[in-house]
């Protein structure tokens, strides 16, 4: 889908025109080409972020490896292969991670 695309109510759009301005050839013509434009499966866009999950590892009496795991926060699959949250803007569950949490600045938003 590209960017600058907007989804439509088609019914509504066909109703405005029949209610509006415009003589009955011309209204006709609006309503073949709404009725004639392709269509889109569209769901609604479910937005997330990565929550992290500390861990600390004891590698020897004196040293520990500490990393950090990333889940997202709708459907909880790990985030694998990226070591950096903001390489994958998407979970492999459709969310849209753009939400912040608290470990980044505070907003609900990017």
């Amino acid at each position: 889908m590209e960017d600058n695309m907007r989804l439509i109510d088609a019914d509504a759009l066909s109703k405005s025109i029949k209610d509006g301005d415009g003589t009955p050839i011309q209204k006709f013509f609006a309503d073949v080409c709404v009725a004639g434009a392709p269509t889109v499966d569209a769901a609604p866009v479910v937005h997330g972020l990565w929550l992290p999950e500390h861990h600390k590892d004891k590698v020897s009496q004196t040293e520990y490896h500490s990393y950090i795991w990333y889940h997202c926060s709708e459907c909880g699959r790990r985030l694998i292969g990226c070591r950096n949250p903001q390489e994958a803007p998407y979970c492999h569950c459709g969310a849209k991670m753009d939400l912040r949490g608290e470990d980044n600045d505070g907003s609900e938003k990017a």
